[in-house]
């Protein structure tokens, strides 16, 4: 074992206090998937850390003949989430802008692709609360988990990520790879992705109302005309 070099491929900015000393000691090389992940370690360890962005397969998302899904109608303007259900991604942040996007939008329809996270069960029960009370839940569409995410790009008018710290958020280059404008917070990982005004808009607090008319902006645009 100790002739076997140990590579550690770090996906997450916080910290374990009881893991990371044992792991960084192990270590040859630590591959992190940003320069926010890198910061999860000291100074003393940067000839350890190197920076690699995780990679998408474009021939594989740009495949011809991907059709929107069924459920999507030639009318609607998706604001597509597409994460696990859990706490930390912010569901409820989108919600709520949602609530000020659609008022000033018909056509707008807020979709969340994902699984279930088993650990959060409350979470979620929360979720479905707020969305059934909302005025607009009819326009609000939990898809759960899916095997082809793609079809759901080409559906999508913009990709909302409100998550905050996010390690790198690979959802970003998939939309932006296949030309759908993205909606984000300026933290973690992500503003080493997207450039703001170029491949989206980047928000800077976690405010429902910014976020809304981040996505307003962007829905108001022509095609043509979008980051």
């Amino acid at each position: 074992m100790m002739n076997v070099p140990v590579i550690w491929h770090c996906r997450m900015t916080e910290r374990d206090n009881y893991l990371d000393p044992t792991i960084t000691r192990l270590s040859h090389i630590i591959i992190a998937n940003s320069k926010a992940t890198a910061l999860r370690f000291k100074k003393e360890l940067s000839r350890k850390v190197k920076v690699i962005h995780n990679g998408v397969n474009l021939e594989w998302l740009r495949e011809k003949g991907i059709k929107k899904p069924d459920l999507v109608q030639e009318d609607w303007k998706v604001i597509l989430m597409v994460s696990r259900i859990s706490r930390w991604k912010r569901h409820d942040l989108a919600l709520a802008a949602f609530e000020h996007i659609a008022s000033s939008d018909p056509n707008a329809h807020l979709v969340c692709v994902g699984a279930q996270d088993p650990r959060e069960s409350q979470w979620w029960a929360s979720l479905q609360r707020k969305s059934h009370s909302s005025p607009f839940s009819s326009r609000i569409h939990w898809i759960g988990a899916a095997d082809d995410i793609r079809p759901w790009y080409r559906a999508a008018s913009i990709l909302l990520l409100p998550s905050m710290n996010e390690p790198f958020g690979r959802v970003l280059v998939e939309s932006m790879a296949v030309g759908v404008p993205v909606v984000a917070m300026r933290s973690g990982g992500v503003p080493e992705i997207v450039r703001h005004g170029k491949d989206g808009l980047l928000v800077t607090h976690a405010n429902a109302s910014e976020l809304g008319s981040a996505c307003l902006r962007l829905l108001g645009m022509p095609r043509s005309e979008k980051c």
